[in-house]
Parts: structure tokens; C-alpha cells; sequence
């Protein structure tokens, strides 16, 4: 999929039809027989990602490109996360839309499109094609913007509880750990991502001989208050913040948990 970027600034439009999409702090979500549309766009003089409903532009959510990153979730999930402030207190916070695609195809399309808009926003796009070089092993893969605004979503405590208040979700992971807790019984877990801390727990109540729960969020904090609570497990888990990259651990990880796994 190519852009086009012309002397104004001015991109072509392009539209996805999606299955679903939903704010992340609200448990309702904007899907029905109707499609979903999702557009990229220049009309408002800044690149916007905008989903509404069928021909209801009107009531659309838009996402500004600029301070917005995309993160892949499974082959037809998503999560748009974007920082936005309060003009009257400056306060800044971070929002979050998860995306549902009917098909991989579409997913790998739409993300196609979203890494090429923030090119042309962040006025990536050089004439010769080159790009600027990475500085260290974490961002040959991860921007430095888009890590610190993924942190700062995942190091709040709402958007953990809507994680942990998920059932099937929680409970899966739960079920996933304590029915092979014969894989885990003696040996030392590493948990990636660990944020609240809660797969770690599981891995300790299944056996696990010590757990490495690497988080670089401010979760992290909250996450060695939780572990502390639970003494009888809380002892064999150590809660190491700074991202996984660039950690050192003391002895060598026999398993690795994560929940995007």
C-alpha cells in the first residue's frame, strides 16, 4: 500500500472495514450490523485515525496520528493507544481503542497503512529512503515515544483492573499455569511483562522454585505491594523493574510467561 504525500502535506485517504472497535475503559463496544469503518485522513489539517458507523461521521472517534502507536494483540486484535491532554490543566493521559478485525489479512493491511501515515507525520519519509539510526538494543525495535507511551498506559492501575476483572481472560492464564504445575515445580520462571504481577503469582502457587517478575511500567511498585500481601508465595518471587532488553538476572530462567504469549 503506497501514500502519497504531496507538496501540502496531504495524504491519500484509506478505509478499513473492521468487525469491532471499543474504548478500553468502557465494557461497551461499537459493533453491529452495520460495518465498522476505520479511516485514515488529512481533512482536518492533522492525520487522524477515525472509526464510526456506517455513514454516522458524525459520531466518530478519532485518534490523532501524531501521539498514537498501534500494537498487535493476536492476528485480528489490536490496541490503538494515544496520548492525549486537557487544555485546561495540561494533565496528560493516555487512551486506549481496541480494534477487532475479521481477517489477518485485513489486520496486516491496516497496520501496513498505520506504520506509513506515522512516517509521514513524524516526517520519517526521506527523500533518499534512509532512516535514523537506532542508539541502543531496545530501540532497534521499540521507538522511544512509543515505549514511553505504552508504559505510561500500562503503568496505570485502571487499565490493569479492567485486565484482571476480565474472567475468562484471568481465568485461562490461571488454568493454563496451576493444570501443568508439573512444568513448573522447581523451576525458575521469568515473567515478561509481568505488570500487576498477577502470572507470577500463579507460577509460585504452581510450584515454581523462584519467579523473576521483569516489569518496566511504574506498575512495577505496585506490583511488589501485591506480591508482598501474599507472603506464602511473595517470598520465591522477586519483582525486577526495567525492561526485559536490559535486565540481568542472577541465574539462568528455565521458563519464560507473558500474557501477549
Amino acid at each position: 500500500m503506497v501514500m502519497e504525500v504531496s507538496a501540502g502535506q496531504k495524504c491519500k485517504q484509506d478505509e478499513f472495514a473492521v468487525a469491532s472497535v471499543s474504548e478500553l475503559a468502557s465494557s461497551s463496544s461499537t459493533a453491529s450490523a452495520s460495518p465498522v469503518v476505520a479511516r485514515f485522513s488529512f481533512d482536518s489539517g492533522a492525520a487522524e485515525l477515525i472509526f464510526y458507523r456506517g455513514s454516522e461521521s458524525n459520531e466518530a472517534t478519532r485518534v490523532g496520528l501524531r501521539n498514537a502507536q498501534l500494537f498487535m494483540l493476536s492476528p485480528v486484535e489490536s490496541v490503538c493507544i494515544s496520548q492525549d491532554s486537557e487544555t485546561c490543566t495540561e494533565k496528560s493521559y493516555s487512551r486506549g481503542i481496541t480494534i477487532q478485525f475479521r481477517k489477518d489479512e485485513e489486520s496486516r493491511a491496516f497496520h501496513c497503512a498505520f506504520e506509513q501515515w506515522k512516517k509521514v507525520v513524524q516526517g520519517r519519509c526521506l527523500n533518499n529512503g534512509t532512516m535514523s539510526a537506532s542508539k541502543s538494543k531496545f530501540d532497534d525495535k521499540i521507538e522511544a515515544s512509543s515505549a514511553k507511551m505504552y508504559f505510561h498506559y500500562y503503568g496505570q492501575l485502571l487499565h490493569q483492573q479492567n485486565m484482571l476483572q476480565d474472567y475468562v481472560r484471568t481465568g485461562t492464564y490461571y488454568a493454563a499455569v496451576i493444570e501443568n504445575r508439573a512444568d513448573f515445580a522447581g523451576r525458575v520462571v521469568v515473567d515478561v511483562g509481568a505488570g500487576s504481577g498477577i502470572l507470577s503469582l500463579f507460577a509460585a502457587q504452581a510450584g515454581a522454585k523462584h519467579v523473576y517478575a521483569v516489569e518496566a511500567s511504574e506498575m512495577a511498585e505496585y506490583a511488589r505491594k501485591l506480591i508482598a500481601g501474599n507472603p506464602l508465595v511473595g517470598q520465591r518471587i522477586t519483582v525486577i523493574k526495567g525492561k526485559i532488553e536490559e535486565v540481568e538476572l542472577p541465574e539462568k530462567a528455565d521458563i519464560l510467561i507473558s500474557e501477549p504469549m
